[in-house]
């Protein structure tokens, strides 16, 4: 393949998600009344042929948003018909995921316990995704449940709608306090430490949590190799 020339921008996000946001995404996907002549001009075969002939060899559309593969299912379709296209005029597609968010207004049908799935804080809240849109809480990314609807969805894509490959949006994620997590830290600790009561004055981990710490505060201070000096809780130096 010869060097990669990328439009973007080329639709990559569904056209429900830009209508449920409605004018709250500050971006040039602000709902307007020409959002649906747009939406449809985006997936032509004109446009397609347009960008080759600029030199356009490859894009990435809309794919997968976080709604399940029920509801987002017809606009997959659309993707479908736009990389069919695309590929006869040697464009090559990437379908967008959004990785850090799930709508649960939409998915919970297809998995009525998607709330299983989320990341709870350390009130026991469900965080809210980008833009603090409280539609959209984040998955845990130590969820199997979650990580196997992942790999369905991409297995979907190759096999079903032919896309050439994927570009993976909203990759990070909170600190998470479900019970899942709170048990991998158990373990962890198990692992690392044969004698705790030597270490940090506990006999063994079994209630352990993990600390409870407002990480929203100087959010990048407390990703630094060493903790910052007011914090002198010894799991918090190894969580």
């Amino acid at each position: 393949m010869s060097k990669p020339i990328m439009w973007s921008y080329w639709n990559h996000e569904p056209i429900y998600h830009l209508k449920r946001m409605g004018n709250d995404g500050g971006t040039v996907f602000s709902l307007g009344e020409w959002v649906d002549q747009w939406y449809d001009r985006i997936h032509s075969e004109e446009l397609i042929k347009k960008g080759a002939d600029l030199g356009i060899n490859t894009i990435y559309t809309h794919y997968y948003k976080g709604s399940g593969l029920v509801f987002e299912k017809d606009e997959m379709n659309r993707t479908k018909e736009l990389t069919e296209i695309a590929h006869k005029y040697g464009i090559t597609v990437l379908g967008y995921m959004s990785m850090g968010s799930i709508y649960t207004e939409n998915i919970t049908k297809e998995i009525p316990n998607v709330k299983d799935m989320l990341v709870i804080d350390q009130y026991g809240k469900y965080h809210p995704t980008l833009y603090d849109q409280y539609y959209r809480p984040r998955p845990c990314y130590n969820s199997d449940q979650y990580l196997a609807h992942l790999k369905s969805i991409i297995k979907y894509g190759i096999e079903h709608v032919g896309l050439d490959g994927f570009h993976f949006d909203n990759s990070d994620t909170n600190y998470c306090y479900c019970k899942n997590c709170q048990e991998k830290f158990r373990n962890f600790l198990r692992e690392n430490f044969k004698n705790p009561y030597e270490v940090m004055g506990i006999k063994d981990f079994d209630y352990v949590e993990i600390p409870q710490y407002d990480f929203s505060d100087d959010f990048a201070d407390v990703h630094m190799i060493e903790p910052r000096k007011n914090i002198h809780d010894p799991l918090f130096v190894w969580y």
